[in-house]
């Protein structure tokens, strides 16, 4: 991959001419008369973080197990390890482990809901819906449904 400070395409996680950044470094976002991005290394755990330096769908500017958040009375972004069950969780930055979402009144990581479980449909809470991105909270009573989609004939 590309050194520290060589450009890269700020979307190397897609089809691209520019080649991607070393594995130990993100594409950092520059602004300009066209958008471009330089190679940068990736902030350690508890480093202050910058949300906009990546775009969605870009790189993740922390160290491999880490997000950019802003969790408990932070007032910046800082690299957090994911968030395990009951942690504080940033509900804007995806910041809790697998199964888990971060809920945004509590602003806690709790876990995904089980088929069957009463959901909130205008929520994206349900353990089915996890790998596709797919509302499964469905009926009324609503309830979470499986994911037809995961499932193998």
């Amino acid at each position: 991959g590309a050194a520290v400070g060589a450009m890269c395409n700020t979307l190397q996680n897609f089809s691209t001419d520019t080649p991607a950044c070393d594995k130990t470094l993100f594409c950092k976002i520059v602004l300009g008369a066209t958008i471009t991005g330089t190679c940068q290394t990736k902030i350690p755990l508890t480093g202050t973080c910058t949300p906009s330096d990546t775009p969605f769908g870009g790189d993740n500017q922390c160290v491999d197990g880490a997000i950019c958040a802003q969790v408990g009375t932070a007032v910046t972004h800082t690299c957090q390890a994911f968030g395990a069950l009951n942690a504080d969780c940033d509900a804007n930055a995806g910041s809790c482990k697998d199964t888990l979402y971060c809920d945004g009144s509590t602003k806690k990581c709790l876990a995904l809901l089980a088929d069957g479980a009463s959901c909130n449909p205008s929520a994206n809470h349900c353990l089915a819906n996890s790998q596709h991105g797919n509302t499964n909270c469905l009926g009324t009573p609503a309830v979470c449904v499986e994911d037809l989609l995961s499932r193998r004939s």
